[in-house]
């Protein structure tokens, strides 16, 4: 018998959890190796506690989960992690996936994942590649991005359920709006809010915030499927002459990922973010600057060839609309107006956030005057 020289399982172990400490520490409290029973009580729920066995009964109460983190003020908590250096393993959803083999040990995580999808509570099993750094110069893991629109996702359910669009903006009088005009400005709204929520708790979109937008970035995936994610990101200069699509080509990268599929939040979204994040990085250590500096904000197709119908956000205005061939995608007239930009973020500086808003990937810093929709007074 004797003291353990560590209370961490290994020291991969330990250098997660200083590295979890160090970027979220400041806003949230991250503990370790704390029991399951701590997290999720399932006293309470009799139709759940039928399901069980008497194994499963006994390990709920014996396990532990290596990394939760809880808010500050009652140490309640919102997301869970753990840390697969043995199996190479990542969760998508409640499914658990291995690299290397291990029947029991693929038993028990997906018995987590099951308890923490019954009750629409964040729990993501990773590998030391999603705490690692994304790019020499860009110190924020997958990890950031996923704990960052966990709690994007928690502010905005919050904000939205206490109807704070009905107190905010200067949108007129909502009970007299259109139901069509209503769901509109409820977008605007979201969006709006979205965007300024991720720049305060997403260090991904802070950091791409900074970055600006020095290329057009196009972006596809090669390989989508229910375990990876593959996402390619080609950096085009930007030319005002010619068509994004058309611009020529600065660079390309690529990253690999985990579809995570995770509640509230979406792994494309978040691959998207990191391919952009390697390419700009990239193109910046390779000492690959921009032509031309675009004239909007972003374009961007909703589909993935030349005839997609297109999306303009200039200064203060979203067009929508299949262009006709030759039309200048950088002028301000054409295209149907979808309504002016919410005013509460433009204090922002230029970059870049991304949200789908509408069936259109938004890039950019969103200036101008009082909103309004479209057609009112």
């Amino acid at each position: 018998m004797s003291v353990r020289p560590t209370v961490f399982g290994s020291q991969e172990e330990r250098r997660v959890y200083y590295r979890l400490v160090e970027r979220w520490g400041n806003r949230l409290r991250v503990w370790h190796n704390l029991p399951f029973a701590q997290i999720f009580s399932i006293e309470d729920d009799e139709e759940y506690l039928a399901t069980l066995g008497s194994g499963a009964k006994e390990f709920f109460y014996k396990t532990s989960v290596d990394y939760t983190f809880c808010l500050p003020d009652d140490d309640s908590p919102i997301l869970a992690v753990e840390f697969d250096g043995r199996s190479k393993g990542h969760s998508a959803g409640d499914v658990y996936y291995q690299q290397r083999l291990d029947e029991i040990r693929h038993l028990k995580l997906t018995n987590k994942l099951k308890v923490a999808s019954y009750n629409d509570f964040p729990f993501f099993i990773l590998q030391y590649d999603e705490i690692c750094d994304i790019a020499p110069a860009v110190k924020i893991a997958i990890i950031d991005g996923l704990v960052g629109d966990v709690l994007v996702f928690r502010q905005m359910r919050a904000s939205w359920h206490r109807k704070d669009y009905l107190r905010e903006g200067t949108f007129g009088d909502y009970s007299s709006m259109s139901i069509a005009d209503r769901r509109r400005f409820e977008r605007l709204w979201y969006a709006s809010k979205e965007y300024k929520y991720e720049l305060q708790l997403n260090p991904i979109c802070q950091h791409l915030d900074t970055t600006g937008m020095p290329f057009y970035p196009e972006i596809r995936f090669d390989q989508m499927n229910d375990a990876l994610l593959k996402c390619i990101c080609t950096l085009r200069y930007w030319d005002k002459r010619i068509d994004p699509l058309d611009g020529e080509v600065a660079l390309t990268t690529s990253i690999r990922m985990p579809n995570f599929d995770y509640y509230g939040c979406g792994s494309m979204l978040l691959a998207e973010r990191i391919a952009m994040a390697v390419a700009f990085d990239e193109s910046a250590r390779k000492g690959i600057g921009p032509r031309d500096v675009p004239p909007v904000l972003w374009i961007r197709r909703i589909g993935h060839d030349k005839s997609s119908p297109c999306a303009i956000m200039t200064r203060n205005r979203a067009y929508a609309g299949s262009f006709p061939e030759g039309y200048a995608p950088f002028d301000q007239e054409g295209g149907s107006v979808i309504g002016e930009c919410p005013a509460d973020i433009t204090t922002a500086p230029a970059g870049i956030a991304s949200r789908l808003m509408a069936g259109m990937w938004f890039f950019g810093d969103w200036g101008g005057t009082s909103p309004k929709l479209s057609g009112q007074a």
